[in-house]
């Protein structure tokens, strides 16, 4: 393992792609601490917010997955502190909970999830790093030294990028951040047998999104000022955070999953020279919205011929027709330690285990080959694949087995009349983690999956909405989600970034005048109210 030493200060005299050239050319292609197969699909789940430990039945239907992310392992409020806190204890939570999978699975493969850009405060050497005496540790103004806080308990600017837990941003360009993140934030599990390595979320964020001069770019914005010059400098710091970080991980056989939202054309740091970071450390790219489209397809021939390892997230569906596009676009690109996630949404309900998982896939017999513009063909030793991404067609044929079965037909359901002088307009996300939603909730209408439990909540919610003055519309959080349904007062606008769909708003056929949900301090409404 090669480790760059150089200072913040040189780095500004350097481009991004000569300190990434200068660490690739001692390791290129590295591949992840631990053995792939092609004998079937590499399959990975990943269920967040879990706010429990496993069920015996969650073990079971996991330990079947290649690979396993999870986080928000019994999730407990700090009574000591009031809404949005949460008991320092993730690190302890995430390890106990690894070994009850690996004692039914030794196999599997366990990454527990922490955000790569804050200190969020339900970890314990995250808790520690956002106590007073390391003020001069936290990303600031550099106007007036005021720390950028990703406090969710209140309207800030991180506001849907806390993940659910508070927390000061990491400055990375002081030497002492990084040393502590590699020796106390990620230490407990990189020292721990079941853990195979760290899914870590957001890396880039803080150098792409919040020092975006001169106040941020959307979801993190604020009244801070920063100039082009602070922002490469900590774009090249965040780097050498990655570089020390990710050299930790490997002298210990451990991996890294790394998620960034940076692009072929972004600056001041852009996907390819992210990208030569992370196979030069075995790491893993994570691609959250794979379609299967031309680009889709391209970017990712584009990892794997290189020896990049990397893993997708597709929407799914019970019906293998819908779900085989998308397969089929995966396989086209898949390389060594490359794994296929398919469900909707983060929750413990997102990812079925689909009958096509159970098939043989075998080696891939060549890369696959441009038949056309846009369409492709592969073979395996157990199947052919082809796609078409200008007509969105594609087919997966097993040798000597048949099509998966479709899924069983059933009535049409038919739709949800109005309730009351209420109808349902449209399906919206605001923040997709349960911290997050469960502390602007106006009504929790009980939990289960259970659709009279959903509409005594739409029920409550309308009424509620009668008595509020200025109340013209609610949403209502799904019951898929986790089992609980929540409803909030006021339409919810989708989120930056998010594409799932949880929330069902309901709009009155007369509006009534007013904003009530437009106020900084709106009404608590309780479920007896």
């Amino acid at each position: 393992t090669h480790c760059i030493q150089i200072s913040v200060s040189d780095l500004i005299e350097m481009s991004l792609i000569t300190l990434v050239s200068m660490a690739a050319s001692s390791a290129v292609g590295v591949q992840p601490a631990f053995p792939y197969s092609w004998d079937k699909i590499s399959t990975y789940a990943f269920p967040g917010h879990i706010n429990r430990y496993f069920t015996d039945v969650e073990l079971q239907h996991f330990s079947q997955f290649s690979l396993l992310l999870y986080w928000g392992i019994d999730i407990q409020p700090d009574p000591t502190r009031g809404p949005g806190w949460w008991l320092p204890q993730q690190e302890d939570n995430s390890i106990r909970q690894a070994a009850a999978i690996k004692a039914i699975n030794p196999n599997i493969l366990l990454f527990p999830y922490i955000t790569g850009f804050m200190a969020q405060t339900w970890f314990e050497a995250q808790w520690q790093f956002d106590q007073p005496g390391h003020e001069a540790w936290w990303l600031a103004d550099p106007a007036t030294g005021a720390p950028i806080d990703c406090n969710n308990t209140k309207a800030n600017v991180c506001y849907g990028y806390s993940q659910g837990a508070p927390g000061k941003l990491y400055d990375w360009r002081l030497p002492e951040v990084r040393d502590y993140f590699v020796n106390q934030v990620i230490a407990p599990y990189v020292d721990n047998a079941n853990i195979s390595g760290l899914f870590l979320d957001d890396t880039t964020d803080v150098a792409t999104r919040c020092m975006v001069p001169p106040h941020g770019q959307t979801p993190c914005t604020g009244s801070w000022t920063f100039t082009a010059e602070e922002q490469l400098d900590f774009t090249n710091a965040t780097m050498v955070h990655l570089d020390a970080a990710l050299s930790s991980m490997q002298e210990h056989g451990k991996t890294a999953i790394v998620s960034t939202e940076v692009t072929a054309t972004s600056t001041p740091l852009n996907s390819s020279t992210f990208d030569k970071m992370l196979m030069q450390h075995g790491a893993m790219h994570y691609n959250e919205f794979f379609e299967g489209s031309q680009s889709d397809i391209v970017s990712a021939l584009g990892t794997t011929t290189a020896g990049g390892a990397f893993m997708v997230h597709a929407s799914g569906s019970d019906d293998f027709a819908q779900r085989e596009y998308p397969l089929a676009a995966f396989l086209i690109v898949a390389g060594e330690f490359s794994y296929w996630g398919m469900g909707n949404g983060w929750s413990i309900g997102s990812f079925p285990w689909y009958p096509e998982f159970d098939r043989p896939l075998g080696k891939p017999l060549g890369p696959a080959t441009e038949t056309s513009p846009g369409a492709y063909f592969r073979q395996f030793e157990a199947l052919n694949v082809s796609v078409n991404t200008n007509t969105k067609e594609a087919s997966i044929l097993w040798h000597g087995l048949g099509p998966i079965p479709g899924p069983p037909t059933t009535p049409p359901v038919p739709p949800p009349p109005p309730f009351g002088k209420y109808t349902a307009t449209a399906e919206t996300i605001v923040f997709q983690n349960p911290p997050s939603y469960s502390l602007i909730k106006q009504l929790e209408c009980g939990s289960g999956h259970s659709a009279d439990v959903y509409s005594a909540c739409v029920n409550a919610s309308a009424a509620a909405c009668d008595t509020t003055p200025g109340c013209t519309a609610f949403s209502v959080l799904s019951p898929s989600y986790d089992g609980h349904v929540y409803a909030e007062l006021s339409p919810k606008p989708a989120a930056d970034g998010q594409f799932n769909k949880y929330w069902t708003t309901y709009q009155k056929s007369t509006p009534t005048p007013g904003s009530w949900h437009n106020t900084s301090q709106p009404k608590e409404i309780s479920a007896e109210e």
